[in-house]
């Protein structure tokens, strides 16, 4: 049975926009996120400072929300270049095929493999310094 084109494009347009929708939907959940942790470490820094009668933990709100902010951005951004990983592995497992079927073209599919292998290493950095960022600690103690 034949596949209808303006169907698989109609699919593939839906699933755009869906997929769209749902990082819009991450972008806002990760933000509400954050906000909540900066203002419950607030919250606890403050409650430790009135509670405290030796050393006081001096923060600052703003620097710990956009702190934890950067985090869970970094965190879904790690996600995303996972995902943006295995698509890569997928595509060289799709031309190693393509090169036992294709031998003429054996020099242009290396190209492209190569390609991939520079974005792969690419976003292993990345993702390196996202890990740096969540492994991040900021010292208050005054």
């Amino acid at each position: 049975m034949g596949k209808s084109v303006s169907k698989i494009r109609h699919i593939q347009e839906m699933n755009e926009k869906i997929e769209e929708k749902f990082l819009e939907e991450q972008k806002l959940l990760n933000t509400v996120t954050a906000g909540l942790k900066g203002a419950t470490a607030n919250v606890g820094a403050r409650t430790q400072n009135a509670l405290s009668t030796k050393q006081k933990i001096r923060k600052n709100p703003k620097l710990e929300g956009l702190t934890q902010k950067v985090k869970t951005r970094s965190e879904f951004l790690n996600k995303q270049l996972e995902f943006l990983k295995k698509e890569l592995s997928d595509y060289n497992t799709e031309l190693g095929e393509l090169k036992k079927t294709s031998p003429d073209y054996a020099k242009e599919i290396d190209q492209v493999v190569k390609q991939i292998g520079t974005y792969y290493s690419g976003i292993d950095n990345m993702i390196s310094q996202g890990n740096s960022l969540q492994n991040l600690s900021i010292q208050y103690l005054g």
